[in-house]
């Protein structure tokens, strides 16, 4: 069986969307243009920004906040990162391959304080609630006073069956679907799904509402400020996801 973080690397050595390569599906492609907007208005991020994307993927944050903050800093596997460098990479992004859990980010950065971190679709994909907290608890480490940790898309089980149980959620559901389906490049999330058919999914943390506030709890006991954000409806994951900042006092 294969972890999340297995697949992604695999996803990421295919001629595939940026939309499939991270996680997502290929209806999804226009939708995923909005996430940047939203951490940007999430996390206030401005040119004085030095800013750390823990799961870059394909670059759709990374790439394009070279043009708005000072410096970007890009963390994934191997593969993800391999692929990215097939790009034009601006000197103000500094793309690190290896596992988080492991890395010495300090040595990395160079000297440079990172101010702002974004961890953007990667939480669910971790295999407990105690490689959630060590995750973040990493993060927070590497902030001065102040700076801000955005938990993005995370997938709240409990949402998703609200959503999905209301008149509208269910005809969203069926749109979405027969959308899928009916779509030329589905052959696309053909590829992703064979990738994924030797997933372990019932290794990984699952997201519910009880979950959620104990996190915020658990980073309010460590006198951090911390708030659950809703995402817009019109991002891939809108009506099922939410967000969470965390700024470290």
């Amino acid at each position: 069986m294969k972890s999340y973080f297995e697949v992604y690397a695999e996803l990421a050595k295919r001629e595939l969307d940026t939309a499939v390569i991270n996680g997502r599906y290929s209806t999804q492609q226009f939708a995923e243009q909005f996430i940047l907007g939203d951490v940007i208005e999430k996390l206030s991020l401005d040119a004085q920004d030095i800013v750390l994307d823990i799961g870059c993927g394909g670059g759709v944050i990374t790439l394009p906040l070279s043009c708005i903050c000072k410096h970007v800093y890009g963390i994934d596997n191997d593969s993800a990162v391999s692929r990215l460098c097939e790009n034009y990479i601006p000197s103000n992004i500094t793309l690190i391959s290896g596992n988080w859990f492991e890395m010495d980010i300090v040595s990395k950065i160079q000297g440079k304080e990172i101010n702002k971190v974004v961890i953007y679709s990667v939480l669910h994909c971790l295999q407990n609630m105690d490689d959630v907290y060590s995750f973040i608890d990493k993060a927070l480490s590497v902030l001065p006073e102040n700076g801000k940790v955005l938990l993005g898309d995370i997938p709240n089980r409990d949402k998703k069956e609200r959503f999905l149980s209301s008149e509208y959620g269910k005809q969203f559901d069926k749109r979405f679907r027969e959308e899928r389906l009916s779509r030329i490049d589905s052959q696309k999330d053909l590829a992703m799904n064979e990738i994924k058919k030797d997933l372990d999914v019932g290794a990984t943390v699952v997201f519910d509402d009880k979950s959620v506030q104990e996190l915020v709890e658990y980073y309010h006991k460590k006198r951090c400020d911390v708030y659950v954000l809703p995402q817009k409806t019109f991002l891939p994951f809108g009506h099922t996801r939410e967000d969470i900042l965390i700024i470290r006092r």
